[in-house]
């Protein structure tokens, strides 16, 4: 929720427009439809796809079992570049095999605490830097307390002092992460 209503700032550039496509209406859902933001239950059809906005940010949530892999490579890699969308994907499993190319994809990780995946995220950590150390540390430090996070910035402009961070949000301090 915190990045939708800072996506304004945290984003470049601003989304016009963000299009919550979800699984299961719950309380969540029914508080973004109250700020205005366009939800939709299922996955968006091709014409959806086509009719937003350049730098929407599109949000699938909950939908691992509602997309085939083929359909969410696609979106990450192909019509996310050439339709000028941002892609949002929340799931419980950020590990499951047939994500991998959906990750490699990925600018951006978010990973929560996740007690049963740590040995998925040391191999995360070495895929992604593989001569450094501290990565499961740094994650570890990020998710201690409830609902805290490690962002993982691999978009092409980051600085490499940048790629690890957490508490990004306005009001919070930022803490930098240096492997």
């Amino acid at each position: 929720m915190k990045l939708i209503d800072q996506a304004a700032s945290l984003i470049s550039p601003p989304p016009p427009d963000v299009l919550y496509s979800y699984g299961q209406y719950g309380d969540h859902i029914r508080a973004l439809e109250q700020k205005g933001i366009k939800t939709m239950q299922g996955v968006p059809g091709e014409e959806t796809l086509r009719n937003l906005r350049p730098h929407s940010l599109l949000v699938l949530d909950d939908q691992m079992s509602a997309v085939d892999e083929k359909w969410l490579v696609d979106v990450f890699a192909k019509k996310s570049h050439h339709m000028l969308f941002n892609v949002i994907f929340l799931t419980q499993d950020a590990f499951e095999k047939s994500l991998k190319t959906v990750r490699m994809n990925a600018q951006y990780l978010v990973l929560l605490k996740a007690p049963n995946s740590q040995l998925h995220v040391r191999v995360l950590g070495s895929h992604l830097f593989p001569r450094k150390r501290g990565f499961v540390e740094a994650y570890n430090d990020a998710t201690e307390k409830p609902y805290s996070y490690l962002l993982i910035d691999l978009h092409p402009r980051t600085k490499d002092t940048l790629r690890l961070r957490a508490n990004i949000f306005h009001g919070e301090m930022t803490t930098i992460y240096q492997l």
